[in-house]
């Protein structure tokens, strides 16, 4: 059983929904009469879901229950039973469906789509690897255009150093539950894949964020204009990307300008 640092500024969002539901399971492991222990997370979460009146007309349900054959995106749309494995990558992914559910609801009704059009071949295609970068990868950020400049620069010794005074006013929500898995364990090279969004101010004296996200219906629209200039070809990239460890107050060590001049890890653009 891995454990979280629910203190990490990453992790610290999903706390209020995330804690109970790891401390469940683990209790529901202990004391287990059985040593087959797989196959549990989704009682906990279908317990947490009631409870809170959250994804009501979804539910979790086994990997296993899910037919050989019929595709993850596509068993999801058409039965609304999402297939959960214990493990932290699917713990992660649930608290995504459970904080964020409209977006997760509009990149598997794409996913869906796309699929019964296209059929499900060695590749992808272009559409479906941007919506699988989105749910596993993506970071939402809203800061000023001087850093976002940055950003689409790559210019991080200005983007992490000479404007970390600059980042305490910086919103940033950590989408991707493949991007949670990794920072269980955080190294210097982690890159997450950005997108801009307007997030609205915090209300003041807002202590602990609401379950599901305030701005999930924003990033939703962001999902669908990103897909849309996938379909039509734009020539901007639908996504930025970023070393994330870079952000002043993520790497667990004190970091001075040498941190950020390792071009190993801070690549220029080229």
């Amino acid at each position: 059983m891995f454990q979280v640092d629910w203190q990490k500024p990453w992790f610290e969002p999903l706390e209020p929904l995330g804690a109970p539901v790891l401390a469940s399971w683990q209790e529901l492991i202990q004391r287990s009469s059985s040593p087959n222990t797989f196959e549990r997370l989704h009682e906990v979460l279908n317990e947490q879901r009631l409870m809170r009146g959250l994804l009501t007309e979804y539910s979790f349900v086994p990997q296993s229950q899910k037919p050989e054959g019929v595709s993850y995106e596509e068993f999801i749309f058409d039965t609304q039973q999402i297939p959960t494995r214990d493990n932290a990558h699917d713990f992660f992914n649930a608290l995504i469906w459970l904080t964020c559910p409209q977006t997760k609801k509009a990149l598997n009704r794409l996913q869906a789509q796309d699929i019964k059009r296209q059929g499900i071949g060695d590749r992808r295609g272009k559409l479906r690897d941007a919506l699988t970068l989105f749910d596993e990868n993506v970071v939402c950020i809203s800061c000023s255009d001087e850093m976002w400049g940055a950003i689409c620069a790559h210019e991080w010794v200005n983007l992490f150093w000479h404007s970390k005074h600059e980042w305490p006013g910086v919103q940033l929500h950590v989408f991707g539950h493949a991007l949670l898995e990794k920072l269980l364990n955080p190294y210097k090279a982690i890159t997450a894949h950005l997108v801009r969004v307007d997030f609205p101010l915090k209300p003041e004296g807002e202590d602990q964020p609401s379950v599901p996200h305030p701005s999930d219906a924003i990033m939703q629209a962001c999902a669908l204009g990103l897909t849309k200039l996938v379909e039509q070809e734009a020539p901007q990239k639908p996504y930025q990307v970023m070393p994330v460890m870079g952000i002043p107050g993520w790497w667990p060590e004190e970091t001075g300008l040498g941190f950020y001049e390792d071009k190993a890890v801070f690549r220029p653009k080229g």
